[in-house]
This record gives structure tokens, C-alpha cells and sequence, in this order.
């Protein structure tokens, strides 16, 4: 594993920035301020958000690469079936984990690139830091493409909005990245946490995430909803997205951050 990561660190170092990605069977952006390191001549990349570090204490990281169309009943019944311990163990050390917290239940989602499975988990890496990963593998009519979403807990505001605005843009389906924005979706009556939706605009989005407000007892965003002016203050940001506030199911404000 340390010789896998000191390997990374060198792909990374030195990349460059680069504005379109594509690979067997699918197309995607790269929001500005990433680093891209190409892994294999495939079609896989490493991505590295702003204000992210290399690895091996990387708070966030992105690896995307494309599926064989021959592998990918074999991906998708490792994605589905992480809750059979054997597949468990055998997926979360193969993500770079010693220990998994949490585990979400495996869904699907239709997105503009293609039929988007989905398995989240938080977990705690080898350096030691809290994680949240998403593995994603979005299916289009022209191929799939594998995506792995790394982001140290403490500190999801800064690196989730960029991250998921570049799993958004992936397209599967078509020969041009898909529209992808951000919206932080905060619901008054459930302040712990904040959904994450992408799409071309807020009527369009489909969700994405949830995230914590807080962790382990540490704040990482704090909202305050005041019944006398119904005014909104939010303590920290949220980078990369567009933030809707909702009450009631109702949208109240939104604001970029």
C-alpha cells in the first residue's frame, strides 16, 4: 500500500491542469483548479481538487476510469454487494481503508450521463483520516465509467461542491461533458445535515449526497435559522456550489457561495 501511494505522489506531482477528459465510452469536465495525472493509457485519471495535497494524507481525491463493457457485471455486483463481509473487506482495503464506520445501502439514479449506481461509506484511512467515500459507476448507451470520490469529514465543505460538480459532468451517453452545477441543499427542519444535488439547473438536479454539520463532535458548518425575521446565517462555506435553502419543503433563498 505505501509503495501504491508513493507511486501516486509522483503521478501527481507535476500535473497539469486539463479541461476535458475522456476515455472509452465516456466524456467528462474538469472543474477549474483541478490537477489531473493520467494513471494508465486507458482512460484513467487521478484528480486532485484545489487546496488538496498528494497523497499519502490527501483531504480529497478523485480517481475516474472506464469500465470494459466485460467487467462491468463484475463492478456492479462488487458495488451491490459490499454487504457481504468477504466483499466488504476485499472492497474497503482495496479503496485504501483499515476500517469502515458506515455503509449506505447501494442505489440507483438516473443522470443526464447515463443510469448512475451509487455506494457511499465512511471509513478511516491508513494516514488515519475520517473519510467519506462515494463509488459511483454511471452506465450510458456509449459505455461506463468508474468513479471514486475520497473527502476527509472535517473538511467536506471545501472539496464535496467541486468533487460532485465533476462527477455531474461525466457522460456516458454522448460525446460532450453533461451541464453540472452544485446546489447545497440545506432543509430547516433538518439542520444536521446538507443534501447535494447536481444537474443544469435546480429543477433538474438529482441528488447526490448528504453530509454531516458535524463530526465526531466537531463543527464543520453551522446553521442559524432566526423565527423572529425567518433570516438564515451559515457559519463556514460550502465551495463550488449554489446553496437553496429550504422550509417546509419550500425554497427560500438562494445565494451563491
Amino acid at each position: 500500500m505505501n509503495a501504491i501511494l508513493r507511486v501516486l505522489q509522483r503521478l501527481l506531482e507535476g500535473s497539469g491542469d486539463k479541461s476535458t477528459l475522456r476515455g472509452p465510452g465516456y466524456v467528462a469536465r474538469v472543474p477549474d483548479g483541478f490537477a489531473v495525472q493520467p494513471v494508465h493509457p486507458m482512460g484513467g485519471y487521478f484528480l486532485l481538487p484545489p487546496n488538496s495535497t498528494p497523497p499519502p494524507v490527501s483531504p480529497a481525491i478523485v480517481l475516474v476510469e472506464p469500465v470494459h463493457p466485460m467487467m462491468l457485471m463484475t463492478t456492479l455486483q462488487h458495488l451491490h454487494g459490499m454487504e457481504n463481509p468477504f466483499l466488504g473487506q476485499l472492497n474497503a482495503a482495496g479503496l485504501g481503508l483499515q476500517g469502515v464506520t458506515k455503509l449506505s445501502p447501494a442505489r440507483q439514479q438516473g443522470t443526464p450521463g447515463g443510469t448512475a449506481h451509487i455506494r457511499e461509506l465512511d471509513g478511516v484511512s491508513v494516514s488515519g483520516q475520517p473519510l467519506r467515500m462515494m463509488v459511483v459507476v454511471i452506465v450510458g448507451t456509449l459505455g461506463a465509467a468508474k468513479v471514486i470520490i475520497a473527502v476527509n469529514l472535517h473538511r467536506w465543505n471545501e472539496f464535496i461542491g467541486p468533487c460532485l460538480q465533476f462527477l455531474g459532468s461525466i457522460n456516458a451517453s454522448g460525446p460532450s461533458p453533461c451541464p453540472s452545477n452544485v446546489f447545497a441543499v440545506i432543509d430547516l427542519d433538518h439542520r444536521d445535515e446538507v443534501e447535494f444535488a447536481g444537474g443544469a439547473d435546480f429543477g433538474s438536479a438529482v441528488p447526490w449526497t448528504k453530509m454531516p454539520t458535524r463530526v465526531e463532535d466537531r463543527r464543520v458548518i453551522e446553521i442559524h435559522y432566526h423565527h423572529h425575521d425567518e433570516s438564515i446565517n451559515i457559519d463556514g462555506v460550502i465551495n463550488g456550489t449554489n446553496i437553496a435553502i429550504g422550509k417546509k419543503g419550500k425554497v427560500l433563498v438562494r445565494e451563491s457561495s
